[in-house]
């Protein structure tokens, strides 16, 4: 103002912004003292002697600074104030508001006599003597003049009049609206006088002041219907400006923290009343700033009155006050006010506000009034709740640089205002929230640093921990999405978020939400497999016990005990002494609990197998798991779920694992129908080949030297089913060698042994030894599994020759001459096969299988089986026919014999050869 002293615009405005800041507040008066304010005006007032709005607005300051300040009082005296007040007098003779103003700065200053000379009356008229008469002569003189005479139109129009000029903040004048039934005498007069306009525009100027404290006077205007009788008033003269700014006026003060009140409005079509008014006077500032300051006191947790205001077109009404009025701050704060009430669990109102270009007023608002700590707070509030799953606000506010003015604000605030803090990072966690793009974004601000900085801060601020927590999980999830995010992974690092969200988690072990969230993040920081260093820290730090301790103290809450098995999963990947850390912090029996708690639950169940899968790597752990007997929790979980991949792929892998060298687990599964679920298993998933690895891991287990399980997967035709998924994978390595295990060990079984050369179960295993022919365990276990077949089973002795099974073994005992597990195996099958076969010992020569067997008996002359099998076939095919002695002689057989002979003197069937020579 000092700067534009010669602009009335300015000049006006100031003024106006002067009143306004110094009404019923002693602190601002004092500062505009101080600072000159009061030399300023009264300079300005003389420049502008004949400005009838900059005179108004400048004796409506200085009556409201000095009326309770003897010290402004008697410097408006000393800065020729009374001159000031003369001129007003006499320039304005017909303006009703300076010359009250003027009437109540004469009753302050105490110059009455100086001013006025009543000798001569027409120095001022006598209608305003009338109203200041009444201020002069007291608040208790003009309700006892109203209550004389209350039919009276004149009377109660004067009285009235002055009724709005008495400062009724004062603790004096409080106690009079109570004891001398002002509301009452007031309230009596609109009725009276219901379609005198005059009257009602000065009774709803008293009662806009009188209604100020309206919980002090709550029950008389509860008794009076007064809200009623302002709406009514209202409503009838809509045309009536001054009625409208007062009326307004009025409904603000009744509205103010007022339960009761705020209901009474709206029951009483209040809010279309105040919306109609603002509509009609888009262009009066203070109808549009008190009305925007009413529908802030009536959305406030008021989801009624919420709805309302929505379905009267309200939100347009405040963001086109806001876009027209961009300067006033006050507009401003209370528009984004209202917003903040408006968007806060209120879907209808939260797509509306971006329907009408909302959020971008918010931000501009926030942008142009950076260092208003109420329009920041109340701005990000309003982020806050407009991108609660909201993915198209959430977008809107970043294309905005909605983000960007968030994190400046919580940065520019950061040392005095914890509030903003708390909204911040609440909005940074709703904006962040499955959407890439603003998380991205967020990253590029350094959010991450001033959520963690914020967390560091405000270490006990239980709401600061819980949403730095969820905005730190949404950002961690982009790293993982990303590839490892280098960028990220460093401000990680360097920001110490691990040992932040642990400590929040220890802090605050009650809270849900943190336990949750924080778990969340450390499941994130440990997701990569190769990530041991995130892994190792969140052990160092105590983050394995806080996880599982948050497991027990919620052990009903299945969102947490998910989440927990999944972060002991994903931390325990590939880390020994994590796995270690699990088990002896209880965590296994945690894991298993929360599985049997939960049977139903497809996702813990699903970690639950994961987490448990990875802990039995560390010595003992399996152990620690038997204990907990957890073939009972697997195997139902398996049933449970068919259709879900990861129960069944872990499920498979912890049978094998628990049953591995342990028969009493291969009989519970067995019991317990686990040969069954495999099997169904297998069926169910029988296109994906990942699934059938591990049951088919799981059956060479079981199976293992066990009988009863042996004839329990034919019985429940596991065995055909076994031999379409070898055809079916015919070119996977892997399911053929695991598969030919398979057949190895239930061939032991008779019935087995037929049900496999039936299903073409040799067939198959000859034609993965020929697909796989340089696969030296392919070849190994092949061997065996035909010698299992083929023994006692002369069909599958035949099918072997006719099928050049023969043929194939030899090719591999040949191929592969320094292998002893293949020689051993090949050469039992041809014994196998000759036995009681006379084809095949014909099939067997004929294929120089001869040659072969003796090389590997002089290869393998310490290999007692090797032995064994080959005299039984040299002696069937050779030597109990003399004819081929010279075949005898030529292979040195007698010779290969003796030495057999005296290399295993205490196997009998080696032994018996020996009178035979």
């Amino acid at each position: 103002m000092n700067k534009f002293i010669n602009s009335s615009i300015v000049t006006t405005r100031g003024l106006k912004c002067l009143s306004s800041f110094s009404f019923q507040n002693q602190q601002n008066q004092n500062i505009i003292s101080e600072l000159n304010g009061i030399e300023m005006v009264i300079k300005l007032m003389n420049n502008f002697q004949y400005k009838n709005e900059i005179q108004q607005f400048g004796f409506e300051f200085l009556q409201i600074i000095c009326a309770n300040n003897k010290k402004i009082r008697n410097k408006i005296i000393e800065l020729q104030g009374i001159e000031l007040i003369k001129k007003g007098i006499k320039n304005f003779p017909d303006n009703q508001r300076i010359q009250l103003f003027i009437s109540f700065l004469i009753k302050f200053l105490e110059i009455e006599n100086e001013i006025f000379d009543y000798s001569n009356t027409n120095e001022v008229d006598q209608e305003e003597n009338q109203i200041k008469n009444r201020i002069l002569k007291g608040i208790e003189e003009v309700i006892k003049e109203m209550n004389e005479s209350p039919t009276s139109r004149i009377t109660q129009f004067y009285c009235c009049s002055a009724l709005s000029y008495f400062d009724f903040q004062n603790e004096e004048n409080k106690k009079k609206i109570k004891e001398l039934q002002i509301i009452k005498v007031i309230i009596r007069a609109i009725i009276n006088f219901k379609n005198n306009e005059d009257i009602q525009e000065s009774i709803t100027g008293a009662l806009m002041n009188i209604v100020y404290d309206n919980k002090r006077n709550e029950n008389e205007i509860k008794e009076m219907e007064v809200n009623e009788r302002i709406i009514s008033t209202m409503n009838k003269f809509e045309n009536n400006q001054e009625i409208q700014e007062n009326g307004i006026r009025c409904l603000l003060n009744l509205s103010f923290d007022n339960k009761e009140n705020v209901n009474k409005i709206r029951e009483t079509n209040g809010i279309e009343r105040i919306i109609s008014t603002m509509n009609k006077f888009e262009n009066n500032q203070e109808i549009q700033e008190n009305g925007i300051g009413c529908l802030l006191n009536l959305s406030f947790d008021n989801k009624e009155n919420v709805n309302k205001i929505r379905e009267t077109n309200g939100i347009e009404r405040i963001i086109s006050t806001m876009n027209k009025f961009e300067n006033n701050q006050e507009i401003q704060r209370n528009g984004i006010g209202c917003l903040l009430n408006l968007s806060f669990d209120n879907k209808e109102s939260v797509n509306k506000i971006r329907e009408i270009n909302g959020i971008k007023r918010i931000i501009s608002t926030m942008k142009q009034f950076e260092n208003n700590q109420g329009i920041q707070r109340n701005g990000i509030g309003c982020l806050l709740n407009l991108s609660f799953d909201n993915q198209k606000n959430k977008n809107k506010i970043r294309k905005g640089k909605g983000i960007e003015i968030i994190i400046q604000t919580m940065n520019n605030f950061k040392e005095n205002n914890q509030e903003i803090q708390r909204l911040g990072c609440g909005a940074l966690w709703n904006i962040s929230i499955d959407n890439e793009k603003n998380q991205e974004n967020i990253k590029e601000m350094k959010g991450i640093k001033t959520v963690i900085e914020m967390m560091n801060k405000f270490e006990d601020d239980e709401e600061i921990q819980e949403y730095g927590c969820g905005v730190l999980n949404n950002n961690i999830i982009i790293m993982n999405e990303n590839n490892n995010d280098i960028s990220l992974e460093k401000e990680i690092t360097e920001t110490q978020v691990i040992e932040r969200i642990i400590i929040a988690m220890k802090l605050f072990t009650n809270n849900k939400e943190i336990q949750y969230q924080g778990c969340c993040c450390l499941k994130n920081l440990a997701i990569n497999n190769n990530n041991n260093e995130n892994k190792d820290k969140i052990r160092e730090k105590k983050g394995i016990e806080i996880i599982i301790k948050m497991m027990n103290n919620f052990p009903e809450i299945q969102v947490i005990q998910n989440q927990g098995c999944e972060t002991l999963w994903n931390i325990s990947i590939n880390n020994s002494i994590n796995q270690k850390e699990i088990r002896e912090m209880k965590g296994i029996e945690t894991i298993i609990q929360a599985m049997r708690k939960f049977p139903n639950n497809k996702e813990i169940q699903e970690n639950g197998c994961g987490s448990l899968f990875n802990i039995g790597f560390e010595n003992g752990n399996e152990t620690e798991i038997e204990k907990m007997k957890e073939i009972g929790i697997i195997l139902p979980a398996m049933k449970q779920f068919p259709k879900n991949k990861i129960i069944q792929y872990y499920g498979c892998r912890i049978l094998l694992n628990s049953s591995f060298n342990n028969q009493e687990n291969q009989e519970e599964i067995r019991e317990m129908k686990g040969i069954e679920t495999i099997i169904s298993t297998m069926k169910e998933w029988i296109n994906d080949k990942e699934i059938q690895y591990q049951v088919f891991d799981a059956l060479n287990i079981i199976s293992y030297k066990n009988k009863r399980n042996q004839k329990e997967i034919r019985k429940l035709k596991g065995i055909e089913i076994i031999i379409s998924i070898m055809n079916k994978y015919s070119n996977d390595k892997g399911i053929q060698y695991i598969g030919i295990r398979i057949l190895w060990n239930i061939g032991f079984d008779k019935k087995n042994r037929e049900v496999i050369g039936e299903m073409k179960g040799i067939e198959r295993i000859i034609s993965a030894m020929k697909e796989f022919e340089n696969n030296e365990l392919i070849q190994e276990k092949g061997c065996g599994a035909l010698m299992n077949i083929i023994f006692d089973n002369n069909n599958n002795k035949n099918k072997m020759r006719e099928i050049e099974g023969i043929k194939t073994i030899i090719n591999v005992m040949n191929k592969f001459p320094d292998h002893e597990k293949i020689q051993e195996n090949g050469i039992r099958t041809l014994f196998n096969c000759i036995f009681e076969n006379e084809e095949n010992l014909k099939e067997i020569k004929r294929m120089k299988g001869i040659e072969t067997i003796i090389s590997t008996m002089k290869i393998f002359e310490k290999n007692e089986e090797i032995q064994e099998s080959g005299i039984s076939i040299l002696w069937d095919i050779i030597i109990k026919n003399q004819e081929n002695k010279e075949e005898i002689e030529r292979f040195e057989i007698q010779k290969l014999i003796q030495k057999a002979i005296q290399n295993f003197p205490k196997n009998e069937t080696i032994q018996k050869w020996k009178n035979k020579f």
